[in-house]
C-alpha cells in the first residue's frame, strides 16, 4: 500500500461506499489513515506495520474479525485489541 494508492485515498472510499470489509498491506503511516473507519468489521493485514502502527486498531471499534497472521504479534499488539468485541482473530 505504501506505493500507488494511498492508505489514506483508501480509506475515504472505503467511508465513502460503506464497505465493510478490508484486505491492505500496510506501514504504520497508512495504519494512522484507517483508524477513522469506525465502521470496518473486518481487516485483513499485510504489510510491515510496527506496535506503533497497530496501535491504531484499538480505534476500530465495530472490528469483528481481524487477521494478522503474517505479521509480528507481540502482548503489546494485543493489548491494544482489549477493547474491541472481535469474534474472529487469526
Amino acid at each position: 500500500m505504501g506505493t500507488g494508492t494511498t492508505a489514506q485515498a483508501v480509506a475515504q472510499e472505503v467511508q465513502n461506499q460503506f464497505i465493510p470489509g478490508l484486505s491492505i498491506s500496510v506501514n504504520d503511516a497508512d495504519m494512522e489513515s484507517l483508524k477513522d473507519l469506525k465502521g470496518l468489521q473486518t481487516l485483513y493485514l499485510r504489510g510491515q506495520p510496527t506496535e506503533t502502527g497497530l496501535a491504531y486498531l484499538g480505534n476500530l471499534t465495530a472490528l469483528q474479525t481481524l487477521d494478522l497472521a503474517c505479521l509480528p504479534v507481540t502482548d503489546t499488539t494485543l493489548a491494544h485489541l482489549t477493547r474491541l468485541c472481535l469474534k474472529t482473530v487469526f
